[in-house]
């Protein structure tokens, strides 16, 4: 799983985490995984879950399929 900095220069107020060091996250925290169109963070999540981690979300549809407009 390869992040790229475009995937992630729209959020804003986030910490972002690369997926070697998600691993320094509390398994408890409620953590969102997000990628550009969910597949990789859905892989991460499986993984996560195999590792004791119960609070996790998938942003499903990744940041291509859930872009918001300002009007």
């Amino acid at each position: 799983i390869q992040n790229t900095p475009e995937e992630f220069e729209r959020l804003t107020g986030v910490e972002v985490l690369t997926e070697t060091e998600v691993t320094n996250v509390n398994p408890d925290k409620k953590t969102v995984i997000i990628c550009d169109k969910g597949k990789r963070a859905y892989l991460l999540q499986q993984r996560l879950k195999a590792f004791g981690y119960t609070n996790t979300l998938v942003l499903e549809g990744g940041t291509i399929f859930n872009e918001l407009e300002e009007k």
